[in-house]
């Protein structure tokens, strides 16, 4: 299955992998890549690694994005 990378997030809020959904943080000018139900990848959109800049990608247009 392809990955699917949505871009242009103007403010990701995302948990941090050992806090949990305790803890939560904002990432600015942020991409997630991820392939059938699966996240791959999330973080700032200019370290989105090459493997994934080449999928399907999707425009945010800027908005904040958070989980769910």
């Amino acid at each position: 299955m392809p990955v699917t990378v949505l871009r242009n997030i103007g403010l990701l809020a995302t948990c941090r992998p050992e806090g949990g959904q305790g803890d939560i943080h904002l990432v600015p000018e942020a991409a997630v890549a991820w392939e059938g139900e699966t996240i791959r990848w999330v973080g700032p959109e200019s370290r989105l690694p090459a493997e994934h800049a080449r999928g399907e990608s999707i425009d945010a247009g800027g908005r904040l994005v958070v989980p769910g």
